[in-house]
């Protein structure tokens, strides 16, 4: 079906993006080593677990930079130990609340949160989050999510698509992830799906898993089979939780919220009347996060258990990738 709203908006991206390719509007370097986890659709397809995964698994000194979407603050915010995610946003507080050895910092000025890192002078790498259409800024590896049951080729553009780059742009990235895939894909289908994107850089497949359930009163490891629960999510995607949840239990109720969805006490209010006959009151890290900045946050913590998303790789994986292009610009 024909969208005129699509056409207009793939037509402003493709004239954007025309005047960086032919110099018109400058892209700079980054002051920093950096990594760009970008996308070319919106939402879901997995950008903080797959930061999470680099910031785990790179050992040097690092920071993470991000506009901080869906934070009240304005201008540059450096975290630190006052910091909330009405400060930095929900996504950019969950990793300011797992990694504590990494300096989280939010501005939609990408260029002057490296600068500021630079000039502190201990910070070896930057991951840059969601900033492939920021092409003022040019990282030094840039990574494309794609999900692994979407095909790019075939989306249309915003509004009445999920498209909110041009497949054409993917030529600018250095690695693409094909994300969410069955843990079971076969050779066959990462062929397959090779073939579907039709492109030259190296393509790597990940898999969402989910890490131990742990209490947020205590942190203690929670064991959840057979027990009555209630699921809430303000996520993109909340059924593949859902469905995990299903396999340890058959007594499961759910709530889903907006994505990024900022809980008022009604919520929480309703949360609790769901969940009156329940063991446990289940949710995600990144809905975690943004519940601690509620001051009706300790109506639920007593019952609240929270379920880490992670991802992992088939065949190779993205540290070897990222480590060969660091060092072929150092």
């Amino acid at each position: 079906m024909f969208c005129l709203a699509s056409l207009i908006y793939g037509s402003v991206v493709r004239l954007r993006n025309m005047l960086y390719d032919h110099s018109i509007l400058t892209s700079c370097d980054s002051a920093l080593p950096s990594i760009c986890v970008g996308n070319l659709a919106v939402g879901g397809t997995g950008k903080t677990p797959h930061s999470e995964y680099l910031l785990r698994n790179l050992h040097c000194s690092k920071a993470y930079v991000s506009r901080g979407y869906h934070r009240k603050s304005r201008g540059m915010v450096v975290a630190d130990d006052t910091s909330t995610s009405l400060d930095l946003g929900d996504e950019a507080y969950q990793i300011h609340r797992k990694f504590r050895d990494v300096q989280v910092v939010v501005s939609g000025d990408r260029h002057k949160a490296v600068d500021y890192l630079k000039e502190r002078r201990d910070i070896d790498l930057v991951i840059l989050d969601d900033a492939f259409q920021h092409r003022n800024i040019r990282a030094t590896v840039n990574i494309i999510l794609t999900e692994y049951a979407s095909d790019p080729r075939q989306e249309r553009m915003l509004p009445c698509g999920r498209m909110r780059d041009t497949f054409s742009s993917i030529k600018r990235a250095d690695i693409v992830v094909v994300t969410k895939c069955p843990s079971t894909i076969t050779p066959e289908e990462m062929s397959k799906k090779r073939r579907e994107l039709n492109i030259t850089q190296p393509i790597l497949f990940s898999y969402m898993k989910y890490g131990g359930a742990y209490g947020v009163s205590d942190g203690r490891e929670i064991t959840l089979q057979g027990k009555k629960l209630l699921l809430f999510t303000g996520i993109e995607k909340p059924a593949p939780l859902a469905e995990y949840l299903g396999t340890y239990t058959s007594d499961l109720k759910t709530l889903t919220f907006p994505d990024h969805h900022d809980f008022t006490r009604k919520d929480i209010e309703k949360i609790i009347r769901t969940a009156q006959n329940c063991d446990y009151i289940v949710t995600t890290e990144k809905d975690y996060s943004r519940l601690t900045s509620s001051t009706f946050f300790k109506l639920l913590q007593d019952r609240l258990v929270v379920i880490p998303i992670e991802i992992d790789f088939i065949g190779d994986t993205l540290i070897s990738f990222v480590t060969k292009y660091l060092g072929q610009h150092s």
